[in-house]
C-alpha cells in the first residue's frame, strides 16, 4: 500500500530553527509515524511515538546510512528477525 505523507507544522522561514518542519505519514487510515527535519539533524518517530521518544539522527548519521543503505538494511533485517 502506498504511504500518504502530510507537513503537519509549517514555519514560514526558509531556515529550518529548532522546530522545523513536521511530516506526517501515513497508510490508509493508519499513522505510520511522523518525520521531524530541524537544524540538529532528523527524527523518526515509528507509530504515534512522542518526537522526544524517536529515534534521532545527525545529517552526517544520515549520510553515512545513505552511502551504506544495503548493509543498514541488511543488519537491521537480520536484527529484527531476531527479535
Amino acid at each position: 500500500m502506498a504511504h500518504k505523507a502530510y507537513i503537519k507544522d509549517f514555519y514560514v522561514e526558509q531556515e529550518l530553527k529548532n522546530n522545523g518542519v513536521e511530516i506526517g505519514i501515513w497508510e490508509g487510515k493508519k499513522q505510520f509515524g511522523d518525520v521531524y527535519v530541524a537544524k540538529t539533524g532528523i527524527v523518526w518517530c515509528d507509530g504515534k511515538t512522542h518526537r522526544k521518544n524517536g529515534t534521532k539522527f545527525t545529517f552526517k548519521e544520515l549520510s553515512l546510512l545513505a552511502q551504506y543503505k544495503s548493509v543498514a538494511l541488511k543488519a537491521a533485517r537480520e536484527a529484527a528477525e531476531e527479535d
